[in-house]
């Protein structure tokens, strides 16, 4: 509801005050209207299957084989295969596989379960972080 003397129209500046854009105010009746994305848009598949599965096959067979091993104990595995891919941010192929490899031994289909792991057991590939946690001496 609009106040009386006031305008219809919502206006956004620019810090230096120049006009950047005008929307008028949503009219009576448009309670239900949402404006911008819709709420079930915001989280898209941005990898299609297929090609997650490509992706983390290229890591070695031990990878094949636990790919196979989820598709099996998940109804829907796209969302932990692309949570299993999205690892390669933070840590090492190498650090990954291990974690990967011990995973069935144990029973482990939970990619949470394996990134704590990783938490645990492997370096970060933080740079920055990795930079200031090295010594002058560690060179040696």
């Amino acid at each position: 509801m609009a106040l009386p003397g006031r305008s219809k129209v919502i206006t956004r500046y620019s810090q230096d005050f120049k006009l950047l854009i005008s929307h008028p105010l949503a009219g009576k009746g448009a309670v239900g209207r949402y404006i911008g994305l819709p709420p079930g848009h915001t989280h898209t598949r941005v990898l299609k299957l297929s090609e997650v599965k490509q992706r983390l096959s290229a890591m070695g067979e031990i990878m094949e084989k636990y790919i196979e091993k989820l598709a099996l104990q998940k109804k829907d595995p796209a969302p932990a295969l692309t949570q299993l891919l999205a690892l390669k941010v933070h840590y090492f192929t190498g650090d990954i596989l291990k974690a990967v490899q011990r995973a069935p031994v144990h029973g482990v289909y939970d990619i949470r379960t394996i990134e704590r792991f990783l938490q645990a057991h492997a370096r970060g590939r933080d740079a920055i972080k990795t930079l200031f946690d090295q010594t002058p001496y560690d060179d040696d």
